[in-house]
């Protein structure tokens, strides 16, 4: 039977924004090289965690990103096996219309983390944060079935 050793990534692989410490990185080669499935899970992109996997040194992790939404089996990009769950023409129509909503509530672009099945705005003044709340609090419609996550990074 395999075993499978599940992280996240910020704040346990590696600090927000910073790299792996070179500890981290032998103990999860070690991990691989014992016969163990190294999992990297996030609420980026797979992509990203492929890049991340890629530099850790890694062989054939499993890539859980998007909060669980998407998966990439290995390094290779295009992946060989990966896929998405299924979401509602209607869930995606909602977060588009909800987009809209923050970039024309915002006094200055965003940054939109390029999600396949989310939407995550990176804000750069604290009062965009306020701004993205309000927007929220005020359609309230559009979150129906949707999970909202408020993140520090």
């Amino acid at each position: 039977m395999k075993t499978y050793c599940v992280f996240d990534l910020d704040g346990t692989l590696a600090p927000i924004g910073r790299p792996s410490s070179d500890e981290c990185v032998r103990m999860l080669r070690a991990l691989e090289d014992g016969e163990r499935a190294v999992c990297l899970c996030s609420g980026k992109p797979t992509f990203y965690l492929c890049g991340f996997a890629r530099q850790l040194g890694l062989r054939q992790p499993i890539l859980i990103g998007e909060n669980g939404a998407a998966f990439q089996y290995g390094i290779d990009l295009p992946p060989k096996v990966s896929f998405t769950l299924p979401v509602e023409d209607g869930k995606m129509i909602a977060l588009q219309k909800l987009r809209e909503k923050i970039e024309k509530a915002c006094s200055h672009p965003l940054w939109f983390q390029p999600n396949g099945v989310a939407l995550t705005p990176f804000i750069s003044e604290k009062e965009d944060f306020d701004v993205i709340d309000k927007v929220l609090s005020e359609n309230t419609e559009l979150l129906r079935g949707l999970a909202v996550y408020k993140q520090c990074d």
